[in-house]
């Protein structure tokens, strides 16, 4: 009788963890992915000279920022590794900062990696939404260990010569930051 009890429970359970409702509250959230082709697109949009107006949305250590002023800074994207990935670098006020863009193939996602010279590091997802957005779910840290988490939208202009880096949801240990509004002009090509 012990063993058709717990028969009858392994079954039930079964049911139960299959059922869509269970699954959806259980699961993490699905992860978007990306094809080759797009990302070969993005790294189309990007890669050249940019200037650019960065809006403190924090007191970013190592960058001498202060919350809510713009600085002016200047990045640099180009393909490297035979065009395996991206890689950005800049200067913002007193920060310098790299950035690499890649894509997982057993993934099929558009990963990026940033770093500062401030001590702060991130990881992000990219994924196209349309011609001229994509978005980006971002997690990192800063020098002291402050967690670093959001999502933000890439949207570029119709004569992509310029986009806007856009979010109102990026969060330091919880805490909501200010809005993200970086801009970045095409200088070259």
């Amino acid at each position: 009788m012990k063993k058709i009890k717990k028969l009858v429970f392994s079954v039930l359970l079964s049911v139960i963890s299959m059922s869509p409702v269970f699954a959806e509250h259980h699961e993490k959230a699905s992860v978007k992915t990306s094809t080759l082709k797009e990302f070969r697109e993005l790294c189309g949009l990007l890669e050249g000279r940019w200037n650019t107006d960065i809006l403190w949305i924090n007191e970013w250590p190592g960058a001498n920022a202060v919350r809510g002023e713009t600085v002016k800074g200047h990045s640099k994207v180009t393909r490297i590794l035979d065009g395996a990935a991206l890689e950005m670098k800049s200067m913002q006020g007193t920060e310098e900062s790299a950035w690499r863009l890649y894509y997982h193939p057993a993934t099929s996602q558009i990963r990026s990696l940033y770093l500062t010279s401030g001590g702060m590091v991130g990881h992000g997802t990219l994924f196209k939404i349309s011609d001229t957005e994509y978005g980006e779910k971002v997690d990192g840290a800063q020098k002291g260990g402050g967690v670093i988490t959001g999502d933000i939208k890439w949207v570029f202009s119709n004569d992509r010569r310029s986009f806007m880096l856009k979010s109102k949801n990026i969060k330091l240990d919880g805490k909501p930051l200010g809005e993200l509004k970086d801009l970045y002009k095409k200088v070259s090509p």
